[in-house]
Order: C-alpha cells, then sequence, then structure tokens
C-alpha cells in the first residue's frame, strides 16, 4: 500500500512544479486578401490577453510572417499596416523643418482598433495564421 503513494507524491510534485508562465513560440502568417502583409517595420502584429492567465506580445511582420512568445490562454490579436503614401506631412511636434511622411492604414479597424480575431494559445497549437479580407 505504501507503494502506491510514491507515484501520487511524484505526480504531485511535478504538477506542483510546471511553470504556469512558460511562453510558447507561436508563429504563423497574416495575409490581406491573399497578399503577405508587412515589410518590415510597418507593419505589427500584437497579442493581448483576454483574461487574467496571458501574457501581451507582439511582432513585426515581414512578408506576412511573424513569431511572438506567448504563454497559454485567450487572446485578442490586432494587426497594424501602415504605409507610406510618398508625400510628406507637418509634424505635431513644433520647429522647423519638422516633417513627416504621410502613412495611411492599410489594414480595416475591424483587425485593430475593433477587432475581431481571436486566437487560443496552447502547447497543441504553435502555429496562427490570419488571412484577413478588405
Amino acid at each position: 500500500m505504501r507503494i502506491l503513494w510514491i507515484p501520487c507524491l511524484l505526480c504531485l510534485f511535478v504538477i506542483a512544479c510546471a511553470d504556469p508562465n512558460k511562453t510558447l513560440p507561436i508563429t504563423g502568417n497574416v495575409t490581406l486578401d491573399g497578399t503577405p502583409v508587412g515589410d518590415g517595420n510597418d507593419a505589427l502584429i500584437r497579442f493581448e490577453p483576454t483574461t487574467a492567465k496571458g501574457n501581451t506580445g507582439e511582432s513585426f511582420l515581414k512578408d506576412g510572417k511573424y513569431q511572438v512568445n506567448l504563454v497559454e490562454g485567450s487572446y485578442k490579436v490586432l494587426v497594424t499596416w501602415n504605409k507610406s503614401t510618398g508625400k510628406k506631412q507637418k509634424s505635431a511636434i513644433a520647429g522647423p523643418g519638422q516633417e513627416t511622411a504621410q502613412t495611411v492604414s492599410v489594414i480595416p479597424s475591424k483587425y485593430n482598433s475593433e477587432t475581431t480575431l481571436t486566437a487560443e494559445i496552447n502547447s497543441g497549437k504553435l502555429t496562427h495564421n490570419f488571412d484577413l479580407k478588405k
């Protein structure tokens, strides 16, 4: 009878020592109407936890690809992509010569400020692809 207690105690020890904050390497692709999103630092994907469990993570998108480390949990996903128009605009900072490149948002608001995208992060699914539509 005592021999049965040893495996039970070992199982409890392993469960108690498991790291609930262990991050998982999440990768994926993001496309907009079939075209890969991003060209380096002009597009971003951000994961925000929807419960107390989780961590915020973000990554630049390069040719639609991303990689971010996240804790298991439920997340809302935001995607932004600002492309240059080739024009200059006055900066909000006062001073001579303070011009910045004018940009336009390419991604519809339903994928960023009013996002409908979600992801369930767990060790069984480390790849999350998002095919966005205008």
